[in-house]
């Protein structure tokens, strides 16, 4: 096990236990790239303005939201299992990622991090295109890794 995984499993950087959701919000958490050109951490953001819909004949309501492209930039959806550790990388593209199972971390290059298990919503950009990507530094990166075995 890697100095990052033992430092979680010590304690440090523990996982953000998911809150009970307010109805008509959903709790997400972002990577940015900020005006330093590194990569940070917003933590319990929220997705709000979503309007209730019944999509059965029951009557049974439901929050929901689409999104435009100024909002997220979101193409493409993939499914991952992380093993291990993932050094300083960019995301492939503009994504969300959903833990089902499992826990995984993600360290910024100013050492914030943040550990995310079941249920946590990350939306990240910090991609290779990003304008303020400078090739052969640390800038729009960040490393990431499962805890304690695979995550989904």
């Amino acid at each position: 096990m890697g100095q990052l995984i033992s430092s979680f499993a010590a304690g440090a950087g523990a996982h953000i236990p998911a809150k009970t959701p307010k109805a008509g919000a959903v709790r997400y958490h972002q990577l940015y790239v900020g005006s330093d050109g590194y990569t940070h951490i917003a933590r319990d953001l929220t997705v709000s303005k979503m309007a209730k819909k019944d999509f059965t004949s029951s009557s049974s309501l439901q929050y929901v939201r689409s999104f435009s492209s100024e909002e997220f930039d979101v193409v493409n959806t993939i499914v991952t299992q992380q093993l291990g550790e993932n050094p300083w990388h960019y995301c492939p593209a503009p994504q969300f990622v959903v833990t089902l199972a499992g826990r995984w971390f993600v360290r910024t290059p100013d050492g914030d991090e943040i550990v995310m298990g079941p249920g946590d919503l990350l939306y990240q950009d910090n991609t290779s295109e990003h304008p303020k990507a400078v090739e052969g530094t640390r800038q729009c990166m960040h490393y990431s890794g499962a805890v304690e075995g695979p995550c989904n």
